[in-house]
């Protein structure tokens, strides 16, 4: 330690023991505890907010693409809105901000499980 150093701190996990979380279980245990405030949370928001398809036109004509031969995919109500006021298809990823069940009121166009099946 070089002078007037009066201290060295490790970073002890990962750094002086061996890395011993099970990030699996304990992401799945966060999800679980913290997934019904984030829903309260986005149904509150889904309230107030309104469709921003600009983003998605911007695309479309950036791409030269029609709305209709286009498909947007995303997680959430919102998205849903989005691609609606947009005139596109809607694909949503399950797993994602919202749950299936979810989107009963607001159906997007398909349902996917993994990005492949788009």
């Amino acid at each position: 330690m070089g002078q007037g150093g009066k201290a060295v701190i490790f970073d002890f996990e990962g750094t002086l023991v061996d890395f011993q979380w099970r990030p699996a279980e304990a992401e799945a245990e966060l999800r679980n505890a913290l997934g019904p405030v984030y829903d309260r949370w986005d149904a509150d928001a889904l309230g107030r907010w309104a469709p921003r398809p600009e983003g998605i036109r911007r695309v479309l004509a950036e791409l030269k693409v029609a709305p209709e031969e286009a498909l947007f995919v995303g997680d959430s109500r919102a998205d849903v809105l989005a691609a609606r006021a947009s005139g596109i298809r809607v694909a949503i990823v399950r797993g994602g901000e919202c749950d299936e069940a979810d989107f009963a009121a607001l159906p997007p166009d398909d349902f996917v499980s993994r990005l492949d099946e788009i």
